[in-house]
C-alpha cells in the first residue's frame, strides 16, 4: 500500500453529478449533500437520504501506459464502472480502492447505489444504542456525521468525499519508520520499486542520503543529533523534509522526531516529560464537504493553548491536511477508530475483512505523523453494553487484532482499548479515561469534579451554548434558537442545565431572572458555561489526580444552540476565551482550600525555568487596600503551590472560610509575569454584573484600544469583525489594559458597566 501523500500523480476532473433528471457539473471530491446545498437545492434540516437513491457521477479519463486508477474515499455502496464493466464495489468509504486501468480514453462511473440496512439480519445485536438513528449502521461503513441526532442535523453522506487520482506507481509499497532514540533520530524505509529508489532527509542537525535499485528495499538514515519535537505548549516542532525519488515520481513529506509514552495512570509524557492534556473533541469545519480548509482551525487551537484534539469515533479519520497541520502547530491527536457504541458484526468474515483494511489504510497513511499520541479502539462500545445490562463480551478485533495492528504499523503510539475504559465497569473516572459530564449534563455541582478523582477525561462539560454574540445579529432568517443539542442521557436541556450552574455559581435565581431581568439573564447563559469549564480546568491543572481533560466539543454543525465552543460561522463563543485562559501554558490559579485558607498556584509548562515576580491584590467596594510582590521561581514543566498567607506575611481571612466578621476583601487579584490574570472572590460566589457607573472608558490608536474602568468592570466583552484575542474578561479598580483588535469598528461593554464603547 502507497501511503496518500506519497501517490502523486493527477487528479480525475470534469466530473458530472445526475440524480434523476438533473445534471450539473461538480468538482470531485464532494458529497451530494454538500453540492446540493451549495447549488441552493437543498438545504440543512431538510430530509437529506441521499442513501436511498441512485446517484452517479460521470467522467471520461486519458490514461496514459502504466498509470492506475486510485480512489481515495467512495462511500458505501458505490459500484466503480469503467466502459459499462462493473470493476470495484466500495463497503467502506475509509478504504481506498486502486484499480489498474488500460490505456486510452475510457468513461468512468461512480454509480451510489441505494442502500438497505435492514437487509443485513444475522448476526443478531446484543445491544442497542440510541445514539444513531438506525441500529442498522453497525453495518455500514460510513461516518456517524449525519446519522446521530444528538451531534448533527440528518443527512447521509454520499459521493467521492475524498480525491479521484491516475498514478504511475514506481512505488509499489512504501513503509517509513521514524524513531528517537536519545538524541539520535532515524527513517526506516521498505517497500519496492521498478526504477529504483533516492531518499534523503533534510534539518536543523545535518542531512542524511541513501539509494537502492530496483526491486525490494530496506534502507534506514539516521541522524545523530536532531531537535526533537514538542507539543507547543511545552516546546518548539522543529520538522524535518523527506524525499522519495523513484524513477519520475518525486514526494516529500515533513516528520519530526519525538516519544510519546502513556502510562497506566494516563499520564501522557513527550519526550520523557509528563504533559498535562488538554483541548476539545474535534468536529469538521464543513461535515457536508469534509474538504474545508483546517489549517485556520488547528491554529485557533492552538492559539487557546489547547494541546491535544481527539477525534471521536461518530466522527471520521480526518485528511492528510489535518494531521500535518497538528504536527506543524504542535497539537496532539486522540484518534478513535471508527467503532461507537453500537455491536459491531466483526463475525462477519466481509465485514471483520473491512474493518481491518480500515484500520490498517489509517495507520500506514499517517505512519510518518508525529502529531498522533493516541490510539483508541473505539468509544462506548463497552460502556453502551453495561449500561443496558449486558456484560461487555470480549471481542477480539478490539482485543487482539487492533492493538496488534497498531503495534506493527504504529510502536510509537500509545494504545488504549476504548473510550471510556476505567475500573472494573469501564466507565468508572477514577481510574483510565472517562466520558465525564458530572459537571455538565449531568448537573452534579461543580465539586463533583472533585470528588469524583476524574483521572482523564476525554469527554467532558459538555454544555449547549448560545452562538457568539455576532452570528446571533447576523442570523434573522436561520431558526438557530429551536435548535439545541442535548446528552439524550443528561438531565436537561439548555435552560436546566445553564440555570442550575447560575444557581451555583452567582447565588441569585435564574427563574427570577428570566421574569424580571431578561437581559442579565442572557448575558449569565452567556458567561456560565465558560465559567464552569474554567473553574473545572482550574481545579485539574492543580490535581495531583487529574491528567487531563478534551472539552465536547469543538464547533457546532449548524447555526443551533449546540455543544461546540466555536458556533456554525465560525465564530468562538464565550466559552472558548475562558478556556484560553484555563488553558494557557503559563498560569496563575487562586484555590479556595476552604480552613486551609488560599493558595497559589504556579504552573511553567514551558521547558524553561521562570523566575518572575508574583503579585497579589488585594481589594474591598472598588479600593486597592494592599498589593504585595513575593519572587518565585518556578522549574521548567513544573507546578508550584504558594499559601497566599506566606505570599502577604501575616494571616488574613483571605477565602472568607473563617467569617470571624465583615468580609474583609471582595476581589483577590493575582498577576504573573505573562499569564492571564486570575480573580477570586472570597465568599464562594461570582459577583452579580449589574450595570452600574463605573468608569469605563476606551481609547483607540490604530489597531489597538486601551481599556481603563474606575471600579471594578466585571466581564468585558468586546464585539466586531475581528473582536479580539482576548475577551470576556474581567478589570480590576482602576487597571487599564491594551488590547489589538485590528483595523474594524468594535462594540465594547462591559456586563457591570450602563456604558457602551464604540470605537
Amino acid at each position: 500500500m502507497i501511503p496518500s501523500w506519497a501517490l502523486g500523480g493527477r487528479l480525475v476532473t470534469d466530473w458530472e453529478m445526475v440524480r434523476g433528471a438533473d445534471k450539473r457539473d461538480v468538482t470531485v471530491p464532494c458529497t451530494v449533500a454538500g453540492v446540493l446545498r451549495d447549488s441552493g437545492q437543498w438545504r440543512v434540516g431538510d430530509p437529506g437520504d441521499f442513501d436511498r437513491e441512485l446517484i452517479v457521477f460521470r467522467t471520461t479519463v486519458i490514461v496514459t501506459a502504466g498509470e492506475e486508477l486510485v480512489f481515495e474515499g467512495l462511500t458505501p455502496s458505490c459500484e466503480v464502472v469503467i466502459d459499462d464493466v462493473l470493476c470495484a464495489l466500495a463497503d467502506s468509504m475509509f478504504v481506498p480502492i486502486q484499480l489498474p486501468i488500460a490505456s486510452g480514453r475510457h468513461v468512468l462511473e461512480l454509480r451510489f447505489q441505494p442502500i438497505d440496512l435492514a437487509a443485513k439480519k444475522t448476526p443478531k445485536a446484543r445491544w442497542r444504542s440510541r445514539i444513531f438513528d438506525d441500529p442498522q449502521r453497525r453495518w455500514s461503513r460510513v461516518t456517524g456525521i449525519g446519522h446521530t441526532p444528538f451531534l448533527s442535523p440528518s443527512f447521509a453522506t454520499v459521493g467521492p468525499w475524498r480525491p479521484v487520482r491516475l498514478v504511475n506507481p514506481e512505488l509499489q509499497e512504501l513503509d517509513i519508520r521514524v524513531r528517537l532514540d536519545g538524541r539520535r533520530g532515524s527513517v526506516q524505509l521498505r517497500g519496492e520499486t521498478r526504477s529504483g529508489v533516492s531518499v534523503s532527509i533534510v534539518g536543523d542537525g545535518g542531512n542524511a542520503n541513501a539509494n537502492w535499485g530496483p526491486g525490494e528495499f530496506d534502507l534506514t538514515l539516521s541522524l545523530s543529533d536532531v531537535a526533537t519535537w514538542w507539543p507547543h505548549t511545552h516546546g518548539p516542532q522543529p520538522t524535518y523534509t523527506l524525499t522519495v525519488r523513484a524513477g519520475e515520481t518525486k514526494v516529500s513529506k515533513t516528520i519530526a522526531f519525538r516519544n510519546v509514552e502513556l502510562d497506566a495512570g494516563m499520564q501522557v509524557r513527550v519526550n520523557g516529560q509528563p504533559v498535562f492534556s488538554r483541548g476539545v473533541n474535534w468536529t469538521p469545519v464543513d461535515p457536508l464537504t469534509m474538504g474545508a480548509d483546517v489549517a485556520a482551525e488547528v491554529a485557533r487551537m492552538r492559539a487557546a493553548g489547547m494541546n491535544m484534539v481527539r477525534l471521536t469515533a461518530t466522527s471520521l479519520y480526518e485528511s492528510d491536511a489535518f494531521y500535518e497541520a497538528c504536527t506543524a502547530a504542535g497539537i496532539l491527536v486522540w484518534q478513535d477508530f471508527q467503532f461507537s457504541n453500537l455491536d459491531y458484526p466483526f463475525a462477519d468474515d466481509a465485514f471483520l475483512r473491512s474493518a481491518k483494511a480500515e484500520a490498517h489504510c489509517f495507520l500506514r497513511r499517517t505512519q510518518t505523523e508525529a502529531c498522533l499520541a493516541v490510539l483508541c479502539a473505539n468509544a462506548e462500545v463497552r460502556m453502551q453494553a453495561y449500561l443496558t445490562g449486558v456484560t461487555p463480551p470480549a471481542e477480539p478485533f478490539y482485543d487482539e487484532t487492533l492493538p496488534a495492528l497498531c503495534a506493527s504499523v504504529r510502536p510509537d503510539v500509545p494504545f488504549v482499548p476504548g473510550s471510556p475504559s476505567g475500573g472494573d465497569t469501564g466507565i468508572e473516572p477514577r481510574e483510565g479515561c472517562s466520558h465525564y459530564y458530572g459537571v455538565g449534563a449531568y448537573m452534579r455541582p461543580l465539586s463533583d469534579a472533585r470528588l469524583s478523582h476524574v483521572r482523564f477525561a476525554s469527554e467532558c462539560l459538555g454544555f449547549a451554548m448560545l452562538p457568539a454574540l455576532e452570528s446571533r445579529a447576523a442570523w434573522h432568517d436561520v431558526p438557530w434558537q429551536s435548535r439545541y443539542q442535548r446528552f439524550e442521557s443528561g438531565a436537561g436541556d439548555l435552560a436546566d442545565e445553564n440555570e442550575f450552574y447560575i444557581r451555583e455559581l452567582f447565588g441569585v435565581d435564574p427563574l427570577s431572572l428570566r421574569g424580571n431581568d431578561r437581559p442579565l439573564y442572557d448575558a449569565l447563559l452567556d458567561i456560565t458555561p465558560g465559567s464552569v469549564m474554567a473553574e473545572t480546568f482550574a481545579l485539574w491543572r492543580t490535581s495531583e489526580h487529574n491528567k487531563g481533560g478534551l472539552v465536547w466539543l469543538w464547533r457546532d454543525v449548524w447555526p443551533s444552540i449546540g455543544l461546540g465552543v466555536i458556533d456554525a460561522a465560525g465564530r468562538p463563543k464565550a466559552a472558548y476565551h475562558y478556556l484560553k485562559r484555563a488553558f494557557a501554558p503559563r498560569a496563575v490559579f487562586l484555590r479556595d482550600e476552604g480552613l486551609n485558607n488560599l493558595d497559589v498556584w504556579l504552573l511553567n509548562d514551558k521547558l524553561q525555568s521562570v523566575s518572575l515576580p508574583l503579585i497579589l491584590e488585594l481589594y474591598k467596594d472598588d479600593r486597592l487596600l494592599e498589593r504585595f510582590e513575593h519572587a518565585v521561581h518556578v522549574s521548567g514543566n513544573s507546578r508550584q503551590r504558594i499559601a497566599a498567607t506566606k505570599v502577604i506575611g501575616r494571616f488574613a481571612d483571605l477565602s472568607f472560610a473563617f467569617r470571624f466578621g465583615p468580609k474583609p476583601y471582595d476581589l483577590i487579584v493575582a498577576r504573573w509575569g505573562d499569564a492571564p490574570v486570575h480573580h477570586f472572590f472570597p465568599g464562594g460566589k461570582l459577583p452579580i454584573p449589574h450595570p452600574a457607573s463605573v468608569g469605563f472608558e476606551g481609547v483607540r490608536d490604530g489597531d489597538d484600544i486601551t481599556l481603563s474602568t474606575i471600579a471594578f468592570a466585571n466581564t468585558v466583552i468586546i464585539e466586531g469583525a475581528n473582536a479580539s484575542h482576548d475577551n470576556y474578561f474581567h478589570l480590576a479598580p482602576s487597571e487599564s489594559r491594551k488590547l489589538r483588535v485590528g483595523p474594524a469598528p468594535v462594540r465594547i461593554r462591559a456586563l457591570s458597566s450602563r456604558d457602551i464603547l464604540r470605537l
